[in-house]
């Protein structure tokens, strides 16, 4: 699954280590400095990238591929 990996871009991934500890996107927008609606494309692109069907099943692809360790 090490192609799932090369897909997420340096950002994406660095939102997806906040989202795994739990941080909420207002959160994350604001641990780095960028705008919500940023945090919310981001995550949106991944989304669409490991083929999620919402952010629960994105929590649980990222863990089982091992982004964002």
């Amino acid at each position: 699954y090490q192609h799932h990996f090369d897909l997420l871009t340096r950002r994406e991934t660095e939102v997806m280590k906040h989202i795994l500890k739990g941080n909420t996107c207002p959160k994350i927008a604001e641990l780095l400095g960028i705008k919500l609606s940023t945090v919310q494309k981001h995550r949106d692109n991944m989304m669409q990238k490991l083929g999620a069907r919402n952010a629960a099943q994105l929590v649980a692809l990222t863990m089982e591929y091992g982004i964002g360790y």
